[in-house]
């Protein structure tokens, strides 16, 4: 199967808000009257806000329970004398975005700290993605307007100066000549400063700086690109004020003089980005000819349908991509490896463990690179320059959260819960034979007795690491009361569990592992990040009629994430993965490419460390 995307392109408008006279029937509740509105099927808050030509905040304002969204049949009210009073127009204008070239919906949404629905809801089209040059509307984010020809407006926290010129569609030296003595150096969350209307930002001083964004290759630093655009460091650097390092693929925005770009009038500059085509394999064991399908043909047909999802964000915004989707099912590996050869392949995205030795060698024989997405057995990325080992080998995780530990609970004492009756998981033994802390071990038998625990812990100075040996949900909850009474006849913070992945399914137990401050090692984690699995989840629903499978890992937003990736890395004219320790962090998956020494192929090396804090907080960082 072959597709390809066309995206819509649509506009948005700014409205103004007015509080005269709603024509909405009335009822009088109390001794109030009320202007009401039942919500319709399908309806959005910012349908509502555009058919009463009031704005979001107002609505909320006398409906606090729409924060969490609205439903068919809810019933808004407005008091009448509130409405009949406040005649002047609002204060407050919409703040607008404008599309650059690469941007996607999801990013956008997560620069500015809003949701992805919110966004969606403020601008519905980008359902169908976004394109360059686009004004969106970003919700909940206003200005307040003077009467001086400009509009007041409060610096957010992660803010630049530039980020704030570049949103309101004036220069860096139009908002510092609005707002004196303010440089990159000052610029602090709260400060309130002048952002100049259109009508005073026309009058443009004739040495205007102008802005060139240039793409940072390997190895590049602040000195090579002054230097190739002779201009100085420090120039550059105030530019970018909230870019410590350079990465490859990230932009650098450089000021030069006007005459440098002779015969343009813009204030951004983009360098010049014809995309190479991109063309996507995906092998998927899904069935697609049978009646009903099995379960794990679902979960792959999720995978799929995330990936899509993502790359429906791209293809209209100067990229060029062909997803080339290879049901695997019931097929000799021939069949399949003339429909690779067809497609021209680009990369083959393996989803499933079939034919993995064979596709890999493949894509080897004809330089196509391989993403092996789940299989963790498969070893070829030794062999492989090609392969691409995505899901982390349970070795090199092992090793990688050895080091953290030692380094994070360095002078602790680790104490192992064991059982004679559950053989120890994988990463004990190799914790047992690498970590250089101490350790000491008790049987879950001897637990019988509740101060026998304490009595260990006690001997032991310093702090304590506790290691129950299996991940057993039965071992877990003959574990969890005895270390709960424990807590409080130790000192605080006296110990802390390490735990598994698995064990961040079970959120009755929660309240235990905030109590114990429970750490959980794990390749994939959407804990933090629940707003934009929501969000992945919502257009799922609305674009396939139906809801994915309940998974963990949830296998349509590892689709987002891989296409995301993907897309991200070889969007260079080179069209090459990102080979250079890239790390790239998606809703559920953070990704570190590296090439250990002897290997000829490249895994992942990233890691999360979930840790579920005694003061009820959830502190999620990446290990690699």
């Amino acid at each position: 199967m072959k597709f390809r995307f066309a995206l819509l392109l649509i506009f948005s408008i700014i409205a103004q808000y007015s509080f005269a006279q709603l024509n909405l029937p009335t009822r009088t509740i109390g001794n109030e009257e009320y202007y009401y509105r039942i919500v319709e099927r399908k309806e959005s808050i910012y349908d509502i806000v555009q058919d009463l030509g009031i704005s979001k905040e107002t609505i909320i304002k006398y409906n606090p329970y729409v924060t969490s969204g609205i439903k068919k049949g809810q019933c808004l009210y407005f008091p009448v004398s509130k409405f009949n009073t406040e005649k002047a127009v609002a204060d407050t204008i919409q703040l607008t975005y404008t599309v650059r070239k690469g941007e996607n919906a999801y990013r956008i949404a997560k620069n500015h700290g809003v949701k992805l629905s919110d966004l969606i809801d403020a601008n519905p089209n980008i359902i169908n993605g976004v394109r360059d040059g686009q004004v969106l509307v970003i919700p909940g984010k206003t200005t307040v307007s003077t009467n001086n020809g400009s509009i007041k407006y409060t610096v957010k926290k992660g803010e630049t100066v530039y980020r704030v010129a570049k949103e309101h569609n004036i220069s860096i030296v139009e908002l510092t000549k609005a707002n004196p003595g303010i440089s990159p150096s000052n610029f602090k969350a709260g400060m309130i400063i002048n952002i100049p209307t259109h009508k005073e930002s026309a009058e443009k001083e004739s040495a205007e700086t102008i802005f060139v964004a240039e793409k940072v290759k390997k190895g590049d630093t602040f000195e090579d690109i002054a230097a190739k655009h002779n201009v100085s460091t420090e120039e550059v650097m105030s530019a970018n004020p909230d870019s410590n390092e350079l990465k490859k693929g990230d932009y650098v925005y450089v000021p030069i003089s006007p005459e440098a770009t002779e015969g343009t009038d813009s204030t951004l500059v983009e360098g010049e980005d014809q995309r190479t085509p991109i063309n996507i394999t995906l092998l998927l064991p899904v069935h697609s000819e049978k009646a009903h399908q099995s379960k794990k043909a679902k979960i792959y047909a999720d995978f799929y349908r995330g990936f899509l999802l993502a790359i429906n964000e791209y293809v209209n915004n100067d990229y060029n991509i062909t997803i080339n989707a290879i049901d695997i099912s019931d097929k000799g590996f021939k069949s399949v490896e003339r429909e690779i050869l067809t497609a021209s392949s680009d990369v083959i995205v393996n989803c499933s463990d079939d034919y993995i030795h064979e596709t890999d060698s493949l894509g080897y024989a004809h330089n196509i690179k391989v993403i092996n997405a789940l299989n963790l057995k498969n070893k070829d990325y030794c062999k492989y320059s090609n392969v691409y080992q995505l899901n982390t080998p349970s070795d090199q995780m092992y090793a990688t959260l050895n080091k953290a530990i030692s380094e994070k609970f360095e002078g602790s004492t680790i104490l192992y819960v064991t059982s004679k009756e559950l053989k120890p998981k994988n990463v004990v033994t190799y914790f047992k034979e690498h970590c250089t802390l101490p350790h000491v071990e008790i049987n879950i038998a001897d637990l019988v007795d509740e101060d026998f625990l304490k009595k260990e812990i006690d001997k032991i100075k310093g702090h304590v690491v506790i290691i129950p040996t299996s991940s057993n949900l039965t071992f877990l909850k003959l574990i969890s009361p005895i270390l709960t009474n424990l807590k409080d006849k130790t000192e605080k913070n006296k110990f802390t569990m390490l735990g598994y992945p698995e064990w961040q399914n079970y959120e009755s137990l929660y309240s235990f592992y905030h109590s114990v401050n429970a750490i959980f090692h794990t390749r994939y984690s959407s804990i933090n990040n629940d707003s934009d699995a929501d969000d992945i989840y919502n257009q799922y629903v609305y674009w396939f009629g139906n809801k994915p499978t309940p998974t963990v890992p949830y296998m349509h937003i590892l689709g987002y994430d891989i296409a995301n990736f993907l897309i991200e890395e070889m969007s260079d004219k080179d069209n090459q993965l990102n080979t250079s320790n890239h790390y790239f962090e998606g809703i559920q998956i953070c990704i570190n490419l590296s090439q250990s020494e002897g290997m000829k192929g490249y895994t992942n090396t990233a890691v999360y460390l979930v840790n579920f804090k005694p003061d009820n907080t959830i502190e999620k960082t990446i290990i690699k």
